[in-house]
């Protein structure tokens, strides 16, 4: 459930989101796809993933023909207000895996406010120098106007 959606401005944010089909021992790489839509959508930042896969006796390992439990870690690459889902579920076409959903362990430190502009100069000392920036523009979006404004970088 997306702690952003308010039933006063239902078209602001969705109040649910569905991910695609997800199997249970995927990649680190894939499981990120899955769920990218969402914090992107929802907090306009990117995710990483990482997956830890462990055997029988509860052991991490490396080795994937003797994994039996996958357990992946998803961090918001950007800092938020509050935790980023407030609940989900699971909806499973097979009942052999069991699949649990930890709520958000860790949340961010207060997000940053106010506005900002990067200025670089080039080797001739010409000073060049982006539009402003607020903490909640688009990760990717500041690199792109990085390149675009100070190609130099």
């Amino acid at each position: 459930m997306n702690p952003k959606y308010d039933p006063e401005n239902p078209k602001a944010y969705d109040q649910f989101w569905k991910s695609n089909d997800i199997t249970d021992n995927c990649s680190a790489s894939t499981m990120r796809s899955k769920l990218y839509g969402y914090y992107r959508s929802t907090w306009g930042s990117d995710i990483s993933v990482t997956m830890t896969m462990y055997d029988d006796g509860d052991v991490e390992t490396a080795d994937s023909s003797l994994a039996a439990k996958y357990v992946y870690s998803v961090t918001v690459l950007k800092r938020i207000t509050g935790t980023s889902f407030s609940s989900a579920a699971v909806l499973q076409d097979e009942a052999e895996a069991t699949i649990t959903i930890d709520m958000p362990s860790q949340e961010s430190s207060a997000p940053l406010s106010g506005s900002f502009i990067i200025s670089c100069p080039d080797e001739q000392g010409s000073i060049f120098s982006t539009r402003e920036f607020t903490y909640t523009d688009w990760t990717n979006g500041l690199d792109l106007y990085l390149q675009l404004w100070i190609p130099h970088l």
